[in-house]
């Protein structure tokens, strides 16, 4: 009987240490999941267009936007402005200062029909803004190299991380929320109303958009 008591003794024990390690293991488990996506001009298919445009098409409630260039194609652009004019709340991070003459007089021909339907535009106050990331109802976030343009959807070499609910999402959320203070919301009626002349070299400048 005293083998037979150790082997149970070892056994309990063995399971004790057991439990122990699944609840360590359940406590270090990061929730949600993560999938990464690259894309380049070596890819058959756009994968970060098309990646871009399931995002901003499966939002509900929010789609929060940070991006240094924005010189969307017409798929995507329009995707804004009907989730705007359908009541989503969608807000867009631009700097305040570009690093591009052309890209920037570009991104800002197409900010009127934007503001028109709803969406908020907001101008980065602080150093030049280039952070890549989407917000979507708060739960799904994308972080990575890809800006919102022409290039990054279709020609460059890109990688991009998709995070679903995981506990990575709410800092994303908390620095769009900081950068929201320090950031001017632009108003349809000023923006609207700037001068024929800016109009017309951003009209001219969004023709070229595809090699900006």
């Amino acid at each position: 009987m005293g083998a037979f008591n150790e082997s149970v003794t070892r056994i309990l024990s063995n399971n004790e240490k057991s439990n122990d390690q699944n609840l360590q293991d359940e406590k270090n488990k990061v929730k949600g999941a993560i999938q990464i996506f690259g894309s380049g001009p070596d890819t058959k298919e756009p994968i970060m267009r098309n990646a871009f445009h399931t995002l901003l098409t499966i939002a509900e409630n929010s789609i929060w936007i940070t991006t240094p260039y924005f010189v969307p194609d017409q798929e995507i652009f329009t995707i804004l402005k009907l989730k705007a004019m359908s009541g989503l709340d969608v807000r867009i991070i631009y700097p305040g200062k570009s690093d591009s003459i052309l890209s920037d007089s570009a991104s800002k021909s197409y900010f009127a029909p934007l503001l028109e339907s709803g969406v908020k535009i907001y101008t980065y106050k602080k150093n030049f803004l280039h952070a890549k990331v989407i917000l979507i109802d708060h739960e799904i976030a994308s972080v990575g190299t890809a800006n919102l343009d022409v290039r990054s959807l279709h020609l460059n070499y890109e990688l991009t991380s998709f995070l679903y609910e995981s506990d990575a999402v709410a800092p994303v959320k908390q620095s769009f929320l900081n950068d929201f203070s320090v950031s001017t919301k632009l108003d349809v009626t000023e923006f609207i109303e700037r001068s024929l002349f800016k109009k017309l070299i951003e009209s001219l400048t969004r023709l070229f958009s595809p090699l900006l």
